[in-house]
């Protein structure tokens, strides 16, 4: 889970279940506060490595799944929804990854229009519309 990493780079018990408000704090000073955007979703995506693996976009399509308006058409069938993630992270691999080996570095994702497409995405209804 995402608060995992957190509780790592805080030194926290692995039993803790809730992170105290000053830890994250103080986590997001550290690892967040003086980053751009587009690294600080660049550092969410890959966390404690330094690349982004195709694994790591399965939160955010399982995310968009479930709530965009233009994929609402695939909440009724299920069995669609993991080949349409695994195609778009396809896409973008075949878009972005310089090296192809299945790894997004920082200089792939900083010089590729991926986080203006994320905007995009949760801008748009129609998400077909989204290159």
């Amino acid at each position: 889970m995402a608060f995992d990493w957190v509780k790592k780079a805080e030194k926290l018990d692995d039993k803790v279940e809730e992170v105290p408000k000053s830890n994250v704090i103080g986590f997001f000073k550290r690892e967040f506060q003086s980053a751009d955007p587009k690294k600080r979703v660049f550092k969410l995506f890959c966390q404690e490595k330094d690349h982004i693996a195709p694994a790591d976009f399965k939160p955010l399509f399982r995310h968009l799944l479930d709530t965009h308006p233009g994929l609402e058409f695939l909440q009724a069938t299920p069995e669609f929804q993991d080949r349409y993630a695994d195609t778009v992270v396809m896409r973008i691999f075949f878009h972005v990854d310089a090296n192809d080996d299945e790894k997004i570095s920082w200089r792939d994702f900083k010089l590729s229009n991926l986080m203006d497409t994320f905007i995009q995405v949760s801008n748009e209804s129609d998400i077909n519309v989204v290159r």
